[in-house]
């Protein structure tokens, strides 16, 4: 029985919101980590107040007491470091890049365009 991902409160969604951090805790989401590569000059807040349904943070934080009790070795890490997190918690940040209609959005699927280029 491998535990594979061991991590508190599941994979929890959370809408970016200017007070996403005092509704569900900074390690939840941090409403001043979005800002967009492809629009120099735009803040954070200012996604928020223009995109506000399009963005959300899907963090992962491992339960490390349960990790602790982990007797499965990880594979690639040293014995110093067995019976801790395989992983560091991170938190992921999803944006919509294309619209319901089948448009690009028009911050985001440029991002992601460049995101991507190299790796085609």
């Amino acid at each position: 029985n491998v535990p594979l991902v061991w991590v508190k409160d599941n994979f929890p969604f959370v809408k970016y919101s200017h007070d996403c951090d005092e509704k569900y805790g900074s390690e939840y989401c941090n409403p001043t980590k979005c800002a967009s590569t492809s629009a120099p000059g735009t803040t954070c807040a200012d996604l928020i107040d223009q995109y506000p349904d399009d963005m959300w943070s899907r963090p992962t934080v491992f339960d490390k007491e349960r990790w602790a009790a982990n007797k499965v070795p990880c594979p690639w890490a040293p014995i110093s470091n067995w019976g801790r997190p395989w992983w560091p918690d991170t938190t992921y940040t999803l944006k919509r890049i294309v619209m319901a209609d089948g448009s690009p959005h028009p911050v985001f699927w440029n991002e992601w365009l460049e995101h991507t280029k190299d790796k085609i």
